[in-house]
């Protein structure tokens, strides 16, 4: 099943093509959308926050977005995050 991007998304997408973005407008849109999507469990946002990046830094990432973000979601990063904040357990607080 195809998930479409949400109205945010588009939005987001308009937002930055139809506006030169200085470093620090660039970095406030990135910090705004990661804290919208701050956990990385759903493919489709994971999928999102790399075509963000790609977008915004001119990565030209020629291969396929949703495998980038399969990989990604393998790496568990936000288990490993809370673990290192936690000094060492997964649990949050």
């Amino acid at each position: 099943m195809l998930n479409l991007p949400t109205k945010q998304n588009i939005d987001t997408a308009r937002e930055i093509r139809d506006e030169m973005l200085t470093w620090r407008k660039t970095y406030a849109l990135l910090i705004r959308e990661f804290e919208q999507y701050k956990k990385s469990i759903d493919l489709r946002d994971i999928a999102y926050k790399v075509e963000l990046v790609n977008k915004l830094y001119n990565c030209n990432l020629m291969m396929d977005k949703g495998k980038i973000a399969e990989e990604i979601f393998k790496l568990n990063v936000d288990e490993k995050f809370l673990a290192k904040r936690n000094g060492g357990s997964s649990k949050s607080i």
